[in-house]
This record gives C-alpha cells, sequence and structure tokens, in this order.
C-alpha cells in the first residue's frame, strides 16, 4: 500500500506439487513455485517473482518513480535479481533498521490486522452457509479477496503511515 492509498493485488503463495499461476476473478494472484520447502533460497525466488507483480501494478516511470519500504530480510537485501529489478524500474529500496519493523511498516501497524479479522469473518461465513464442507485452496482466493477488498481503505492507509511516523514524517514518534 502506498500513503496515496494505492494498492496492488494480493499475491498468494501457495506450495503444491503441481505448478499453477493464475489470476481468479478476485484479482488474486496465485503462484506455486512448486517446492517442497520455503528455505531462504526458495524465499529468495518467491519475493522475485513478487516484485515482478509489484512492478507490473505499480507502472513506474522515471518521472513516477517509488520507494519501497520493507524488512532487511536476507531475500530482500541480497537478491541481485531484485536490485538489479529496482534500478532498471525506478525503485528505491529503503530497508527498515533489524527489530523493529513491526514497529514500523505501515502494513504490520495498521493493515493485517485488520485483513486477519477480516478473513476469518470470509472463513466463518462461507463455513455456515456450507455445513459440513471445509475451506480447500479453491476457496481462499474468493474468500481472502473479499477481506483483501475490505481492508484496503484509504483510512487504514493514512493509520498506518501516520503511527509509525514515516509519512507524514515525524522523527519523534519510534523511541529506540
Amino acid at each position: 500500500m502506498s500513503p496515496t492509498g494505492h494498492f496492488i493485488p494480493p499475491l498468494l503463495v501457495l506450495s503444491r506439487k503441481k505448478h499453477e499461476t493464475r489470476t481468479d476473478e478476485w484479482h488474486t494472484t496465485w503462484i506455486n513455485p512448486h517446492v517442497p520447502s520455503l528455505w531462504v533460497d526458495t524465499k529468495v525466488r518467491i519475493f522475485s517473482q513478487w516484485f515482478l507483480h509489484f512492478i507490473q501494478h505499480t507502472k513506474l516511470t522515471k518521472e513516477d518513480p517509488v520507494i519501497l519500504v520493507q524488512n532487511g530480510h536476507y531475500s530482500h537485501t541480497r537478491n541481485m535479481e531484485v536490485i538489479t529489478l529496482a534500478r532498471e524500474n525506478h525503485v528505491d529500496i529503503i530497508c527498515l533498521p533489524p527489530h523493529r519493523s513491526h514497529k514500523m511498516q505501515p502494513l504490520d501497524k495498521a493493515f493485517m490486522g485488520p485483513l486477519k479479522t477480516f478473513y476469518c469473518q470470509e472463513i466463518e461465513k462461507w463455513l455456515r452457509s456450507h455445513p459440513g464442507q471445509v475451506v480447500t485452496v479453491y476457496q481462499i482466493g474468493e474468500l481472502f479477496g473479499n477481506a483483501y477488498k475490505r481492508a484496503a481503505t484509504g483510512e487504514i492507509v493514512a493509520n498506518g503511515f501516520r503511527v509509525t511516523g514515516l509519512f507524514p514524517c515525524d522523527k519523534n514518534i519510534l523511541t529506540i
């Protein structure tokens, strides 16, 4: 999300035996990297795929660059593919200090809590209307997409950036 209220569609990563990439009618893109585990080397590849998704949906230009604020995970900071793509596509990457991302990431501070709540509500609603059935991978896109739409609001964006002190800039927010 950005301080302007722009959200990119979510990208879900599913670990499955059959390779599959698709976008459903809720504009949720699914990727299936077909990996046995989510170790760091795999996370590097997954983050590269997410970064391509990010570039595709932000429509960056030299005249309209973007600053991407992220945590300092190895898959982000030592990923030469992402660093090269960022340079080529007018993305400046800023990494948050270690052990501070839970206090400084607008997504963590304002977006993820409501998203989790709305997702649980969507699952409960689905289960009530489908007694005796279980939620499978085939319902996740719709349920998550509905929750995402409910959480992706201007108010949540504004709160996330304000409480972290990132926008508007407030250096007195975080006490280290």
